[in-house]
């Protein structure tokens, strides 16, 4: 929703949680502004904040504990996040068109 043009959550949405004290809101959604959805959500209250570039900033290491046991994933510095979908080529072209 927009509210004099920019984004909001609405104030109902944590109420609408089945469990207040342990239930999760999750957003899974590309940046493309400072002043998006996200940010206005981030600028409301400390968030945490899981971020997967496209291209990796630096080495990272990933521990996810599931149902079906832990799990492992890394990339180094400048891997593409699915290089069979996205070559890294393609997805550095805009930065050189636009910039960062």
């Amino acid at each position: 929703m927009l509210s004099g043009g920019r984004p909001t959550t609405g104030s109902t949405t944590p109420s609408r949680l089945n469990g207040k004290h342990t239930g999760a809101i999750i957003l899974i959604m590309h940046r493309l502004h400072e002043d998006g959805l996200i940010g206005h959500v981030q600028a409301q209250e400390d968030r945490e904040v899981v971020r997967f570039p496209a291209i990796a900033e630096e080495d990272e290491i990933h521990r996810i504990d599931s149902l079906a046991g832990p799990r492992v994933f890394t990339r180094q510095r400048g891997e593409t996040l699915h290089a069979e979908r996205e070559q890294l080529a393609m997805l550095e072209q805009p930065r050189k068109t636009i910039g960062d």
